[in-house]
C-alpha cells in the first residue's frame, strides 16, 4: 500500500491495523514523518512501514510499486499538469487501473 501525502500517518495506521501487510508513507514534511516514526514504534509496526521524505511527484520513481494507492487532499493542490503526471505514475504503480476522484475543498488550493 502506498500513502501519498501521509501526514501524521492516520490512514497508514488504520490500514495496517485492518490487515495491510506493508505501507509506504510519502510526505514532504520531515516533522510529520518524525511523528509517524514515533507512533509506529509505539504501535510496534515499524517493520511494516517504509517512510519516504519528499514531494511525491519528485520521488515517485523511487517508490516501490503498490497494489493500493491512497491520496487524500494532496494531489488536488498541485497545478493540473502535475496532477496528471502523478495520476499517470499512480496508474503505472497499480497496473494501469486507476479510479480517481480529484477534488479540492480547501480555499488555499488552486487549479492552474
Amino acid at each position: 500500500m502506498l500513502d501519498v501525502g501521509a501526514g501524521i500517518g492516520a490512514l497508514s495506521f488504520e490500514l495496517l491495523a485492518a490487515g495491510a501487510e506493508r505501507v509506504t508513507a510519502v510526505d514532504a514534511a520531515p516533522a510529520y514523518l518524525a511523528a509517524v516514526r514515533e507512533e509506529a514504534g509505539r504501535r510496534n509496526v515499524s517493520d511494516r512501514l517504509n517512510l519516504v521524505l519528499g514531494d511525491f511527484v519528485s520521488v515517485a520513481g523511487e517508490v516501490m510499486p503498490a497494489d493500493v494507492v491512497t491520496i487524500d487532499r494532496v494531489v488536488c493542490c498541485y497545478p493540473a499538469r502535475l496532477r496528471a503526471d502523478a495520476a499517470s505514475r499512480d496508474a503505472e504503480m497499480v497496473g494501469g487501473s486507476v479510479r480517481s476522484r480529484l477534488s479540492c475543498r480547501r480555499p488555499t488550493c488552486t487549479d492552474t
